[in-house]
């Protein structure tokens, strides 16, 4: 489980340029690697920060869609549940001893909930799904709107430097005289 960093591997030029590794201590880089260490414990730890980040975005996008998403998805779990008891109904019915006229006369209303819980369920499916195609670009936006109203960070070019950037700041022209 606790696996031992190893040292970076220094190349030559390396050594010769710095006298020895480049060590990246930016916060960018903090986290770089953290996927590789990732294991179903820590998984499983973060899951419900996650989950309730994920619904504070959703929350923030678009209330009305959010609670039909979370409506609709509790509703299809237990459709999907109350449909595997009506399955294995129909299948213990059938599976039973005696004539096999009694048997199906006697899974037929196993078979009608089994059918009716079917169609909720994709109606379901079909208000989860529009109620997601809503949600889905405005939970976008509010991620990146609250990921970019941080901190401002301005490009500016040194003179000291030679200028092999391509970006170059706008010129910005004296206004015209007034008359």
């Amino acid at each position: 489980m606790g696996k031992k960093r190893t040292a970076p591997e220094v190349s030559e030029s390396e050594r010769l340029l710095f006298g020895g590794p480049l060590r990246y201590d930016m916060g960018w880089n903090q986290h770089a690697d953290a996927f590789l260490e990732l294991n179903f414990r820590a998984m499983i730890a973060r899951l419900p920060s996650l989950l309730a980040s994920s619904l504070r975005l959703a929350r923030q996008a678009d209330r009305g869609a959010a609670r039909i998403v979370l409506a609709a998805e509790a509703g299809r779990g237990v459709a999907q549940a109350v449909s595997l008891l009506a399955v294995n109904s129909v299948l213990a019915g059938l599976m039973g001893g005696g004539p096999i006229e009694d048997r199906l006369r006697g899974a037929v209303p196993a078979l009608v909930t089994v059918a009716v819980v079917m169609l909720l369920a994709a109606l379901l499916r079909a208000a989860s799904t529009y109620a997601t195609g809503r949600l889905e670009p405005k939970v976008e936006r509010v991620a990146t709107s609250s990921t970019w109203s941080g901190p401002r960070v301005e490009l500016t070019r040194s003179r000291n430097t030679p200028s092999t950037s391509c970006w170059t700041p706008p010129r910005r022209e004296p206004p015209p005289p007034a008359g």
